[in-house]
């Protein structure tokens, strides 16, 4: 893809993790992660990230159901589908890349009108996109103060009818050097049967010299006490400046369950193979390494770390669209 000129809006190139630039032409927000493959012959391969999308509409399906009605009446941020002008501008981008990934939020609450905002700028424009689970998709309720009608396997089970692949677990191995590997974290946890996918996943990707990449909504804990309040290095509109990313996020032990727990181990005593995590859930503008391992084939143990993205919301600063471009 040519583009023309680009503007600077955070850091600078020399400091890629933390670089922003606006695409001039059409406005788009742009981070860039290059990552290191564990083959390095194998063929370049490229992924578009966006996350929190938060399609807001209903349709005439919505209307016999009082519980999005009144959600309707009460969720006003994005409403009657505006954000789908962002997804267009950041789906135009991704097209000219090996797959696109949307890290979750999707829908800002589960509705009818919403699924079909998804369904023709998403899966329509892109029968390949992968798209993650958020606490937003699963839920009717948004700024009611009431609980959820229907229990949560039901919410959930609506949506696996809708969804274009399993909407739990998902991987893809692209150009013979990386695999992708798209997980439902978005219910502030882990299941106990994305585990010995996983495990299968991890151990085909050690044997055939695999880059693994893991989208997920939510980030996981560093492992760090002193990241109990990451700054942002770019807060977007009214978000928070400084997030927790210790005892607070997915996989701190003391919180977490043990479907989540094992999952969490997978992922960082891998840290070999692992080369990235990407997630969004927070809004703003982070990135944060997580302490993993992983042991040789001696049986030694080796720390290294995980490089962790967060991508900000897509709709802010005038529903221009913002992605990570992923090059491995």
């Amino acid at each position: 893809m040519e583009i023309d000129t680009i503007t600077t809006i955070c850091g600078s190139p020399e400091v890629e993790n933390t670089w922003i630039y606006q695409i001039n032409d059409t406005g788009l927000y742009v981070r860039e992660a290059h990552i290191e493959s564990v083959t390095p012959s194998r063929e370049k391969t490229t992924i578009v990230q966006i996350t929190d999308v938060h399609l807001n509409d209903t349709n005439a399906d919505d209307e016999a159901d009082e519980e999005i009605m009144y959600t309707k009446q009460c969720r006003t941020w994005n409403a009657n589908g505006i954000s789908v002008k962002a997804l267009c501008s950041a789906m135009e981008y991704a097209e000219n890349y090996d797959r696109t990934v949307i890290t979750g939020d999707t829908l800002d609450y589960l509705s009818c009108g919403a699924m079909e905002l998804m369904q023709k700028y998403i899966w329509d424009a892109d029968s390949n996109c992968i798209v993650t689970l958020g606490g937003h998709d699963v839920t009717k309720q948004m700024q009611t103060k009431r609980p959820n009608k229907l229990p949560l396997s039901e919410r959930q089970a609506i949506l696996e009818q809708f969804w274009r692949h399993d909407m739990y677990y998902f991987s893809e191995v692209m150009h013979d050097n990386v695999m992708l590997i798209q997980l439902d974290n978005g219910c502030h946890r882990y299941w106990e049967f994305q585990i010995p996918k996983l495990e299968k996943d991890l151990a085909a990707a050690r044997e055939n010299g695999y880059t693994v990449l893991i989208f997920q909504h939510e980030p996981i804990c560093t492992g760090r006490t002193e990241d109990k309040a990451v700054p942002s290095f770019y807060v977007w509109e009214d978000c928070e400046p400084y997030a927790n990313f210790y005892d607070t996020c997915i996989g701190y032990a003391p919180a977490s369950d043990a479907p989540t727990m094992a999952i969490y181990r997978l992922i960082t005593e891998n840290a070999d193979i692992v080369r990235g995590i990407f997630c969004g859930h927070e809004h703003s503008s982070y990135y944060m390494e997580v302490e993993g391992t992983y042991t040789d084939k001696d049986g030694k143990v080796h720390r290294k770390n995980i490089p962790q993205y967060l991508l900000e919301c897509n709709v802010y600063e005038g529903y221009t669209g913002h992605v990570l471009k992923i090059t491995v």
